[in-house]
């Protein structure tokens, strides 16, 4: 399957969705008309529905590229040794916690907005991450695979509050939940948006455009060699 052909699917796709949009809200209408609460309520979910499947969709065909073999060398090297480069160079019973997203339009609505979940999730309470002992499910939860020919997304690793130290040391699994972050309003507590070379650049933009410093991105293999620097740096 090759790019333009998965391009042209997804814009099949795209307007599948709008055309079931469409359908919804003309019989969301007809339920106001009659005053069926029953369906109304049913069309409003199925809207609301279609709309977040349009916004992922756009997304994805915003972003979609060509794949390089640079990206594609760097994607299966994260893969096979990041977990264990991270377990080996973050000290034990470090407070830092990774949270991983494949979608890069996502990745920029988390810049601009500061909640690691962007507004269009009904969850913003609770999110999933993984500890230094074994980041390999965050890593999955970054990339959205090369064969979807879409940019890596990003991992962002941060301190978890005080209370919520004590259950990241002795976390169990290899993803748990822990309070969402507004990483705007607790800059100190971000250490970093660790994503792939590609993004680096486009990343630090975002950053730059909302308020972020950038010496917070990083690449995978920068963010380990400054690791000891990170954790003990704090931005004013």
């Amino acid at each position: 399957m090759g790019y333009l052909y998965s391009k042209n699917l997804e814009i099949h796709r795209l307007k599948i969705e709008r055309d079931s949009l469409e359908e919804y809200k003309d019989v969301r209408r007809q339920a106001i008309i009659n005053e069926n609460n029953r369906l109304l309520k049913h069309c409003e979910s199925k809207i609301n529905e279609h709309i977040e499947n349009i916004n992922r969709i756009e997304t994805k065909i915003k972003y979609m590229r060509e794949n390089t073999e640079e990206d594609i060398n760097e994607r299966l090297s994260i893969k096979s040794n990041y977990s264990k480069t991270i377990k080996e160079n973050i000290p034990d019973y470090s407070p830092i916690v990774f949270y991983g997203i494949d979608n890069i339009g996502s990745v920029k609505l988390i810049i601009d907005q500061g909640t690691l979940i962007p507004a269009i999730s009904n969850n913003k309470g609770k999110i999933f991450v993984t500890n230094k002992d074994n980041i390999r499910p965050t890593l999955g939860n970054a990339d959205p695979g090369a064969l979807t020919y879409m940019p890596y997304g990003a991992i962002f690793a941060f301190k978890p509050l005080k209370e919520e130290v004590k259950d990241v040391y002795q976390a169990t699994s290899s993803e748990f939940e822990i309070e969402n972050m507004d990483i705007k309003a607790n800059i100190d507590r971000l250490y970093g948006i660790i994503t792939t070379n590609e993004n680096v650049p486009r990343i630090q933009n975002w950053c730059l455009e909302y308020g972020i410093p950038i010496e917070k991105v990083f690449n995978h293999e920068d963010f380990v060699k400054n690791i000891h620097e990170i954790m003990n740096k704090k931005v004013r």
